[in-house]
């Protein structure tokens, strides 16, 4: 369904890849041989609850060496991850002070600084239009998943600003 309506000045309907620096898929294979009680820590899409990471509920780890040889899975702050499969569209941002960590399976969407803020666009996939928009690109009828083809996904960007201004106040 297609907005009809206007968008305040300065304020865009962009695509989700055009807003990107980088969608890429964490890890995807068997996390038996990998797991280990301490080391850097994994995220899986467990970890996910209400827009946050809440990793020490049940935390998983892996060795250093297997995470520094995986540097395309190393989350930054701001990065925002998305359940790919089983509850997909669910989103949380890594914030500034998680530290080194990879990620399992889950959708890693890397924001252009200077168009987005990670938060607002964990607060906008968050949204109801927003989380709609992702479930629509959903493939697969018997285990729907969430693949490269959310890039499609239209987001409203308003100016940098304003964009803190909505992350501040949706945090209350």
């Amino acid at each position: 369904e297609e907005y009809g309506g206007e968008l305040p000045d300065g304020w865009r309907l962009i695509l989700l890849g055009r807003t990107l620096q980088q969608l890429t898929n964490g890890f995807v294979g068997p996390t038996r041989d990998i797991l280990v009680d301490e080391g850097i820590r994994y995220v899986q899409s467990t970890h996910i609850q209400s827009g946050r990471i809440d990793f020490d509920r049940r935390p998983f780890y892996v060795s250093r060496e297997w995470h520094d040889q995986r540097p395309r899975i190393h989350l930054r702050q701001g990065d925002v991850l998305i359940v790919q499969t089983g509850d997909i569209g669910k989103v949380a941002v890594v914030p500034a002070d998680f530290g080194e960590s990879s990620c399992h399976a889950l959708q890693i969407a890397r924001v252009k600084p200077e168009l987005l803020l990670g938060e607002y666009l964990s607060a906008f996939l968050s949204s109801r239009i927003g989380y709609q928009s992702l479930l629509a690109r959903a493939t697969g009828a018997l285990h729907p998943h969430l693949e490269a083809g959310i890039r499609s996904a239209p987001i409203v960007v308003p100016p940098l600003e304003s964009q803190a201004e909505i992350v501040e106040e949706v945090a209350v």
